[in-house]
């Protein structure tokens, strides 16, 4: 029994030690092994920190609740090569090579290079100074889009966002220039053009025709303001699918800049006008505006018409305007007085549209006033073409007007405005036109009459730079830019004013030689209403007018001398205080009453040889401080009636005293005056 038991000891040794030995080498194979072979991370993330404790990579679950891997807090990369910069079409051409001017290569966390630019030459790289970024670490071209010539830096940075040192700047290089090789029939389309890029100078003589514009490219804010004159534009070059709708107006256009040799028939229609754009000054009948240069004679030009000549003169008094030019037609024998307006060459079978207004004064005897031309040709053989008015109203304004045509062999023309065949009187002359007329548009006189407009063609128009009136002569409304004149069937006129410093309103006398009028006077805001009544003469032979003034808290009527504000006579003025009357003698018929000045008769019964009192009160008598008067009704004074007397005077008003050496009743006449 011993011996068995012996050997079954050692057989359990021996087993406990080969289990020994397997969990050694079970847990050297743990060690060995990779811990997170089999391992997952759920609902969270690993973070990985260098040997200096920054975190440098979160891998995993991030806090927006997005999942991936996130650079942070990396190095900053190294600064890249000096930028290479190039001329292109629209802008500069950054070049950057790949390298860098501290480091062999591109660091592993590269992220991009950034483009920066500006026209400074010394900059920082900025949000607002990046305009674009190179992606590859290898390099790369970013086009940078410029009018003007640009300074350029590179920034490079890292995944985590870390950017490095700037780069060295280059430049300043800026966008190339198109030249006509560049450009392919039609290819410059709207898009193509900057605002206002095409002006004048850029266009050559008769460049732009139909094969160049693609379809609706010119637009209104492509063109600059009178780039688009005649020369430029090449014979039927302009056709309706070039021009955008509304493009054209008024500003775009050079006076007389267009005729119909420029333009194909039917190619501007309504769509491609913009509402307002035509105007008197850019389109006209004739070929071309007015070609006299004062025309109303209110400047130098009228006056060096009139300089040296001998019956001619400018005066006051224009038909619509300051001044007209005036002729004194008196003389012992009918005689023709001209005056010469302009002179100019001419081709033969050109017509020419001829105005004036003329005004011979009520006491002009003549045969005609006239505008007309004198037809020059290459001998000096002169002809007319005459407008003329063989009967004009006297003291009234008569227009003139219509067409004559140079006849052959005409080289020059001299246009001249006269009185004919007079012996007495004036003429005035005022508003003088001279325009050349295009035969094939020309509207004959007369022909455009009401029945000829549609009835709303006017409506909601704005009508700029005319005259209106309702009628040539006697009663009619008159307005233009300077004034609204209503004038009567005689020499009756309401004129209205706006333009004068202080805008006024006239009313004339039914002869139209004296007038009152009402004026808005007064200084920044104020706004006071003054009245004039017509000029007379006073006693002395002075001119005077009665004022009415209105404004700034008084009111005033008073006498003055005309043209001034001195007061001739008398005056009242009104004011929150006060209201005064001056002139040399005040009336007032009837009674006069004033709450200051009380007055009235109280009877006494006095005590023989003692002072016998009576009390006057309720009064209300206007007045800080009062006096009063006092008389007895008697023919005893000093003899029975031994005095009068007051006490306790005040606005109520006062005891009155008695002595008498008898008891008679004796009557007190008595007076308080109130004054300030």
């Amino acid at each position: 029994m011993t011996t068995s038991f012996r050997l079954d000891e050692r057989e359990q040794a021996k087993n406990f030690a080969a289990y020994l030995a397997q969990l050694e080498r079970r847990i050297q194979d743990l060690e060995r092994s990779n811990s997170l072979t089999n391992a997952s991370v759920d609902g969270g993330s690993i973070e990985v920190y260098d040997e200096d404790g920054s975190l440098q990579v979160v891998v995993g679950e991030q806090g927006d609740g997005t999942t991936g891997v996130i650079h942070v807090n990396g190095p900053p990369p190294p600064t890249p090569s000096t930028p290479t910069l190039a001329e292109a079409r629209g802008g500069v051409a950054a070049t950057w090579d790949g390298l860098f001017t501290d480091a062999l290569s591109a660091p592993l966390d590269f992220s991009r290079i950034e483009v920066h630019a500006s026209t400074a030459s010394v900059f920082e790289p900025t949000q607002i100074t990046q305009v674009g970024t190179i992606e590859s670490p290898r390099g790369g071209v970013f086009l940078i889009p410029t009018e003007v010539p640009v300074h350029v830096r590179f920034l490079a940075r890292t995944l985590s966002g870390t950017g490095g040192e700037p780069s060295a700047a280059a430049g300043p290089v800026g966008p190339g220039r198109v030249v006509a090789q560049d450009v392919l029939d039609g290819i410059i389309s709207e898009t193509k053009l900057t605002k206002a890029a095409v002006t004048a100078a850029k266009i050559a003589l008769g460049a732009v025709n139909g094969t160049h514009l693609a379809a609706e490219s010119v637009t209104t804010e492509k063109l600059l303001s009178l780039s688009v004159t005649a020369e430029k534009i090449a014979s039927l070059a302009i056709t309706s699918d070039k021009i955008a709708a509304l493009s054209v107006t008024a500003d775009k256009i050079a006076v007389n800049s267009i005729d119909a040799s420029h333009i194909r028939a039917g190619a501007i229609d309504a769509t491609h006008i913009k509402v307002g754009s035509i105007t008197a000054d850019r389109l006209t009948i004739a070929s071309s505006p007015n070609m006299l240069p004062d025309p109303s004679f209110e400047g130098p030009g009228g006056a060096a018409l009139v300089a040296g000549q001998t019956y001619w003169s400018i005066a006051d008094g224009g038909n619509g305007s300051a001044r007209a030019v005036l002729v004194n037609a008196a003389s012992a024998a009918p005689v023709i007085r001209t005056l010469s307006l302009s002179t100019f060459p001419i081709l033969a079978g050109q017509q020419l549209h001829l105005a004036v207004d003329a005004m011979p004064s009520t006491d002009w005897t003549g045969a005609s006033v006239r505008i007309y031309a004198r037809w020059i040709d290459s001998a000096g053989n002169v002809t007319f073409g005459h407008v003329t008015n063989s009967n004009p109203t006297r003291g009234s304004w008569n227009e003139l007007s219509g067409n004559v045509q140079a006849p052959p062999g005409t080289v020059q023309a001299e246009i001249r405005i006269g009185s004919y065949d007079a012996t007495a009187g004036t003429v005035a002359f005022d508003n003088a036109v001279v325009q050349p007329v295009l035969g094939k548009v020309q509207i004959a006189d007369g022909a455009v009459t009401a029945d000829k407009l549609d009835a709303k063609a006017i409506d909601g128009k704005i009508i700029t730079g005319a005259t209106l009136r309702t009628a040539a002569t006697g009663g009619r409304i008159v307005m233009d830019a300077s004034r609204l004149t209503a004038y009567g069937h005689g020499s009756q006129r309401i004129v209205l004013e706006p333009n004068s410093t202080s805008p006024f309103l006239y009313f004339t006398s039914d002869d139209g030689t004296n007038y009152a009028y009402l004026q808005v006077a007064g200084q920044g805001s104020e706004a006071a209403l003054v009245t004039h009544s017509g000029k007379f003469s006073d006693r002395d032979g002075a001119a005077v007018r009665w004022r009415t003034w209105q404004g700034n808290d008084k009111w005033v009527a008073e006498r003055v001398l005309d043209g001034t504000a001195v007061t001739v006579g008398s005056r009242i003025q009104l004011t929150a205080e006060q209201a005064t009357i001056s002139g040399p003698a005040i009336r007032a018929n009837g009674v006069l009453r004033a709450d200051n000045i009380v007055m009235g008769v109280v009877k006494v019964k006095p005590t023989p040889n003692v002072p016998t009192p009576v009390t006057l009160s309720g009064g209300n008598i206007a007045g800080s401080k009062f006096r009063a008067q006092l008389t007895a009704n008697t023919g005893y004074p000093g003899n029975r009636v031994l005095g009068v007397g007051f006490t306790g005077l005040s606005s109520e008003g006062m005891t009155i005293w008695v002595t008498r050496t008898d008891n008679d009743e004796t009557t007190v006449h008595w007076q308080i005056i109130g004054e300030d």
